[in-house]
């Protein structure tokens, strides 16, 4: 499970809690789990034990604890992320892979003439 999932479906209660074992704040979390700020190694563990597990410590920091030596195997059994479990390529049961997404055309940068003309009162 996410954290912004995990946050979403306790109660007030259950998130003060949480950031009363991690020695944190609620604001914090909330920061956290919407990409503002990242967790340190130490904050990391931390939520994982207070959760008993349920966020993992690879789906808050992969870049410190790399999913393919995780326990986890990013399984998200919440409805809202419904992530597969991590298969190998020569896995004969994996499904096949989605068809490559063709690269998004670049935006105009914005100049004088794009901007929206606002008319000032003498």
């Amino acid at each position: 499970m996410f954290l912004d999932h995990y946050i979403r479906i306790t109660t007030r209660r259950e998130r003060e809690r949480l950031a009363r074992e991690c020695n944190t704040t609620v604001a914090y979390l909330y920061q956290i789990a919407g990409g503002h700020r990242q967790p340190g190694a130490g904050l990391t563990l931390k939520i994982e034990r207070a959760t008993s597990g349920a966020i993992c410590r690879c789906n808050l920091r992969p870049d410190l604890f790399p999913p393919e030596e995780c326990h986890c195997k990013r399984i998200c059994t919440c409805p809202a992320h419904a992530l597969a479990p991590v298969t190998s390529p020569s896995d004969p049961a994996a499904p096949p892979s989605p068809p490559p997404v063709a690269p998004e055309k670049p935006r105009q940068a914005a100049t004088h003439a794009t901007w929206p003309r606002v008319r000032v009162r003498p």
